[in-house]
């Protein structure tokens, strides 16, 4: 199932990658996107959420001297981030032990229903996503005073495929990151049920199947 998930979302970075960047007359404020989504680096953005998971495992999901329930099974590990125009944005990590509809193991995202999170364990530490970081040229406080102040850039041309693309590849190296730290056991250590889920959602919207750990 992890590779059929890896596959997955290769394909949707890949895809909505390459329609941005074929896309033609874009208006200027997205067309210098397309430097910016050439030079997303995957590799490096893979080892360095390795690295901050490592350390976020060790320093806060299972560490005794936090306040948090240690006790408690997950069923999922959630990693939430909001709004990817903002200063420093970041993805947080829940952890939920409490779920009314059994966990799916599919491709499509799917909405997660009612759940609760182990006391404690809500917006730890996940992963940064300053990557994103030329998407704070789209934010309103950046556009006050300059050309493109009156634009409604939500309606313009390219939009879903502009952020489709950043979104993708976070979930395709947050895949691959976790991936690699199950093969080295560095999953092990977090007290859940079998399977444990691993799970990406932005703000409220359906969440994205990562990687399951059998």
């Amino acid at each position: 199932m992890n590779t059929a998930i890896k596959n997955n979302l290769w394909s949707q970075f890949e895809t909505t990658k390459e329609i941005f960047l074929a896309k033609k007359d874009l208006h200027p404020l997205f067309e210098q996107f397309k430097f910016f989504i050439s030079e997303i680096n995957i590799e490096k953005l893979i080892s360095q959420f390795e690295s901050e998971i490592e350390l976020n495992i060790s320093e806060w999901w299972i560490n005794k001297e936090r306040d948090i329930d240690l006790n408690s099974k997950l069923f999922a590990i959630l990693f939430t981030y909001g709004d990817l125009k903002e200063k420093l944005p970041q993805a947080l990590v829940y952890g939920i032990n409490q779920i009314e509809t059994p966990l799916k193991k599919q491709l499509e995202t799917y909405d997660l229903g009612w759940h609760e999170y182990a006391d404690g364990y809500y917006a730890l530490p996940g992963i940064n996503l300053d990557f994103c970081q030329a998407l704070q040229k789209l934010n309103y406080k950046n556009l006050e005073g300059s050309q493109d102040e009156e634009i409604d850039w939500y309606e313009l041309e390219g939009r879903i495929e502009l952020f489709n693309t950043y979104k993708f590849a976070i979930a395709y190296a947050l895949h691959e990151s976790l991936n690699n730290l199950m093969q080295l056991n560095k999953l092990i250590s977090i007290n859940s049920v079998v399977p444990l889920h691993f799970l990406l959602q932005q703000y409220d919207e359906d969440v994205t199947p990562l990687l399951i750990l059998e």
